[in-house]
């Protein structure tokens, strides 16, 4: 996700809120995962998750990168679980 589009969404969001209705999102649809949290959760190892990552098929998803390139955070979706998780 891009962060344009982050932001419409929270301007959908607030907008909402504002007339009454009550917004919730699934926890890790808002939340910020360090790879590490994101691993033990789906429970793939490093491997798979940098092979997946660099996949040209990879769904978008919003990351948070030091100055090396490193992903620090990621923000994950449907999408990327549902890509991330080992076909069997």
């Amino acid at each position: 996700m891009n962060e344009d589009h982050d932001e419409q969404i929270n301007a959908a969001i607030d907008l909402l809120r504002r007339n009454g209705y009550s917004v919730d999102l699934p926890k890790h649809l808002h939340r910020l995962e360090t790879p590490g949290e994101f691993r033990a959760r789906l429970q793939i190892s490093t491997m798979h998750f940098k092979r997946r990552i660099e996949d040209p098929n990879c769904p978008e998803f919003h990351t948070e990168r030091g100055p090396s390139g490193r992903i620090l955070n990621l923000r994950s979706n449907p999408d990327l679980d549902a890509f991330m998780r080992p076909k069997k």
